[in-house]
């Protein structure tokens, strides 16, 4: 089996996203018992730090359709980015 980076990316990425999920859940939990406003801002923080984890298995996911041929319909958001990135 061949490794390449795209895989490492996906898999940090993916246990990044498991991980930040459950740092969000289990501190909202915390907010149904006591309101504290440094819940709130890590959850805030938490929800962007998923949302980078999720848009990087987005992006590796659709470089792989891109470059293996099997892209149907093109982003064009992902297409714009991937050209000043240079990964065109």
């Amino acid at each position: 089996m061949k490794i390449n980076l795209r895989w490492l990316v996906q898999a940090v990425a993916f246990i990044g996203c498991i991980f930040f999920f459950l740092k969000i859940w289990n501190k909202s939990k915390e907010l149904l018992t006591g309101f504290a406003a440094s819940d709130l801002l890590l959850i805030g923080i938490y929800g962007i730090l998923f949302l980078v984890c999720f848009f990087l298995m987005a992006v590796t996911s659709y470089l792989k359709q891109k470059f293996n041929g099997t892209l149907k319909n093109p982003i064009p958001f992902f297409e714009k980015l991937l050209s000043k990135l240079g990964l065109t």
